[in-house]
């Protein structure tokens, strides 16, 4: 869509995920934007899968990061700290993570993303910690 609508055609959609089901797998690598996709496969914090992106991203022109994986604190401040340095200049870091407080404790049952746990990241403070802010 991006390089349909006169954007770069070289954008690239990376994605990391630890635990990527076999069926959501196939369905990505039919997908019309496949050839687009890199999936890095582990933890978003793991130091292995962070040093490869780092790498990858230090030759890119624009770098656009979006995170939304695990919502607890010490999680998304580690990825902040891991992700943030690679936003390119006029691009942005996108958190999800303040979305979640909007939905019902239920849809967390045995999650240690609850309404409760959410309400107290104190998100902001963790983004001042982040040095370019």
């Amino acid at each position: 869509m991006n390089a349909q609508c006169g954007g770069p055609r070289d954008v690239e959609v990376w994605c990391v995920e630890k635990d990527l089901r076999s069926h959501n797998r196939e369905a990505l690598e039919v997908h019309p934007m496949h050839l687009r996709l890199r999936i890095f496969d582990g933890s978003s914090v793991d130091e292995k899968v962070t040093s490869v992106i780092a790498e990858k991203a230090a030759t890119c022109q624009r770098v656009l990061v979006i995170l939304d994986s695990n919502h607890t604190h010490e999680y998304v401040l580690g990825e902040l700290n891991l992700y943030t340095p690679l936003v390119s200049v006029e691009s942005c870091c996108v958190v999800f993570d303040r979305v979640i407080v909007d939905f019902h404790d239920a849809e967390f049952v045995d999650s240690p993303c609850s309404k409760s746990i959410i309400r107290n990241l104190k998100l902001l403070n963790s983004l001042r910690q982040i040095p370019f802010l």
